[in-house]
């Protein structure tokens, strides 16, 4: 029986499921037994807009309309929605989404993120003992923590070693499952990474196929890939042309939120919280465990598939060049305006690039091709780089964050005990020594700063709904109600594109004129903002959070803004009743107007909107032209006479995106029947 079990646990794909078990037993279990939440956006936009569009129609009949927020939006205008991100739609029938579902979701793509990293690397030829370092360097991955409130970018994180797999050929084309897998992974890095990271990583990637396509003589395996990223990309269309459709990511050039310093070099071994550090918090780290920092010093040029990685590199090191010297130039290139972080969206293959040259270094070092000295020599100059590391930050002043500080030393002495052992230890007892460091090293760059990944889950919900979140889910339901009229909307004061007042809405569907959303990635939202805080702020206030309304437009201002007319329907060459609102996106209303004249809803206007002027029986109608009027209302021309005036928002297109969605998924079991690529053996 003992020796079975040994049989068992010797088996690489068992000590591959149990080292992940372990990680995310040490690095995660407080958020499987509810102690701890992400404190940040994770809770803003990530958590309602997600729970909105899975729980109102979801992936079978996507919602058109969002009513609960910023005058009413259409639905999947916001690219980080997490909308047919399918691991959320899932986690979202298991149980109602919520950040701390979210979070508990993050922490297995996290392992998801470090299997594809171990793949990567035995694909490559390399050991199994090397992979699982490979494992441990890829879990403990900076934006893996450090971006753990964003969703989008925590899930690039975690993708890229599987994308960089699939974008060679490294991937499994050999097996019948090979491209029907790619595609699902390509369609849900699509949908489901940051945009600006995927422009930003995807020119970096780029560089890595166009690599291997050149060192190869096989190069059947891009017809597959190919084949693949079309099949993908058609998929996608039902989530991303809507958005774009919009305006979504169309924005002036704003200030990076990460600038990559001299300082900012320290963090690969040094917690990311320093003092010296510039710029949002979310964005400085560069860690790597520091095994694989050290192997960077036992590269060659003569090692076998380097020039795919080092062409990665070269490329991400460009980006981050450009990020820092030469912004308005950077761009210019298509897809970066959707980028609002630059450098961090650069950053990942960077990371990733010498990761992997790390682990090519750590190889070299295993397979005993260096002498003692050479290798003390090694370790004399990584001291010296990590002691200019130290040097770059400020040295913390509280004890507690001292002794934190001086932790890389200690992993350090580590590493210098295990390679001290090199030349008396086999390769396999090396890298286990090696291993253990990692694992140390990692949990060490985890755990130095939780702020960003680790923080009570009570003080985080108190502190943003002002309640226990569970109080807020039980008042849930569907935002499908009919009414004869909208109420009025809840005023939000305060910070408006981060008051987490209006949050609640996506679950009660209370309606609110403001609320934690994607600000910057909407015109119109930008626009909102401005008039609720500029010169006629008050004003615009009074207009937006009104019942619903029809008022005359006169000199690009609504006009009649009194009590009577907002709440009577009384505006003086205008008399308005409404008759009808449904939350999904329709209003109705009986108006006389005493000539003709521009008026405007209190409706946020998107393409999409449509209008009809019906006499008052309604069997004779005809269409009006709507557009935007100022503050991004609904406006439209009324001729005199007496009406019913009936609109309704359909996202445009929407019949072509689904079906072909649909048409695309469908097909997609036909990729089983593509001939399988032969793999040559070594």
């Amino acid at each position: 029986m003992k020796t079975k079990i040994t049989h068992i646990l010797s088996k690489h794909s068992f000590q591959v499921f149990f080292l992940l078990l372990f990680l995310e037993v040490v690095t995660y279990c407080h958020y499987f037994v509810g102690l701890t939440a992400v404190n940040g956006d994770i809770n803003g936009h990530y958590f309602t807009d997600s729970y909105f569009w899975w729980n109102n129609g979801g992936l079978f009949n996507p919602p058109e309309w969002v009513p609960y927020t910023w005058m009413g939006r259409p639905g999947g205008v916001n690219l980080q929605d997490g909308s047919y991100v399918l691991p959320q739609g899932v986690a979202n029938l298991i149980s109602p989404w919520t950040p701390g579902v979210a979070a508990i979701l993050s922490a297995c793509t996290t392992a998801f993120g470090a299997w594809g990293m171990y793949l990567l690397i035995r694909r490559l030829g390399k050991s199994h003992g090397l992979a699982l370092i490979a494992l441990v360097a890829q879990f403990y991955a900076p934006q893996i923590f450090s971006n753990a409130q964003f969703l989008d970018f925590h899930r690039g994180a975690a993708y890229t070693p599987w994308i960089l797999l699939i974008c060679s050929p490294l991937w499994y084309w050999e097996k019948r499952w090979g491209v029907p897998l790619a595609v699902l992974i390509l369609w849900q890095t699509f949908v489901g990474v940051y945009p600006g990271m995927l422009i930003g990583s995807g020119l970096a990637i780029l560089a890595w196929s166009i690599a291997w396509f050149l060192i190869q003589k096989e190069r059947s395996w891009v017809l597959r890939l190919s084949i693949s990223i079309v099949f993908g990309v058609v998929l996608s269309i039902a989530k991303v042309a809507p958005a774009l459709l919009q305006g979504t990511g169309v924005r002036d050039i704003t200030p990076q939120r990460i600038s990559t310093t001299v300082a900012n070099f320290g963090t690969f071994f040094f917690p990311y919280d320093n003092s010296a550090l510039t710029s949002d918090i979310s964005m400085r780290s560069f860690f790597i465990v520091m095994p694989v920092l050290f192997g960077l010093l036992f590269l060659t040029r003569k090692m076998e598939n380097l020039a795919p990685v080092v062409s990665m590199l070269s490329v991400s090191i460009v980006l981050l060049a450009g990020s820092i010297f030469c912004e308005d130039l950077l761009m210019k290139i298509p897809g970066i305006n959707l980028s609002r972080f630059i450098a961090n969206d650069y950053k990942l293959a960077f990371i990733e690039s010498l990761m992997i040259l790390g682990l090519f270094g750590l190889d070299r070092l295993v397979s005993g091709q260096y002498s003692a000295k050479d290798i003390r020599i090694r370790a004399v100059i990584f001291g010296f780089v990590i002691l200019g590391a130290a040097l770059t930050l400020s040295f913390p002043s509280s004890a507690v964050r001292k002794a934190i500080f001086v932790v890389p030393g200690i992993v350090f002495a580590l590493l210098l005990l295990v390679v001290a052992k090199y030349k008396s230890s086999t390769s396999k007892n090396f890298l286990a020594g090696l291993l253990v460091v990692s694992l140390i090293s990692g949990v060490y760059g985890a755990y130095s700063v939780t702020s960003t990944w680790a923080s009570s889950k009570s003080k985080v919900q108190t502190n943003i709904f002002g309640q226990p979140l569970s109080q807020v889910m039980s008042q849930g339901h569907p935002c499908n109600g009919v009414y004869e009229r909208r109420g009025s909307r809840v005023v939000v004061t305060g910070d408006l594109a981060h008051d987490t007042l209006g949050l609640i809405g996506s679950i009660t569907c209370v309606e609110s004129t403001a609320g934690y959303a994607n600000i910057q990635g909407s015109p119109v939202l930008t626009d909102q903002m401005a008039q609720m805080t500029g010169e006629n702020s008050q004003d615009w206030i009074k207009f937006y959070s009104a019942p619903g309304a029809v008022v005359p437009l006169s000199d690009n201002f609504p006009q009649g803004l009194s009590d009577s007319c907002l709440n009577e329907g009384t505006c003086g060459s205008l008399e308005f009743k409404s008759t009808e609102y449904k939350q999904r996106g329709a209003v109705s209303y009986d108006v006389v107007s005493h000539k003709d004249q521009l008026v405007v809803l209190n409706e946020s206007y998107y393409k999409g909107w449509s209008a009809q002027l019906c006499d008052l029986s309604g069997q004779s109608c005809r269409s009006v032209e709507t557009s935007s009027g100022p503050g991004h209302v609904i406006q439209l021309s009324l001729p005199q006479g007496e009406y019913k005036l009936n609109l309704e928002y359909h996202q445009p297109h929407r019949t072509f995106f689904l079906s072909t969605f649909w048409i695309a998924l469908l097909l997609l079991p036909i990729t089983f029947f593509i001939p399988a690529l032969k793999r040559k053996e070594g």
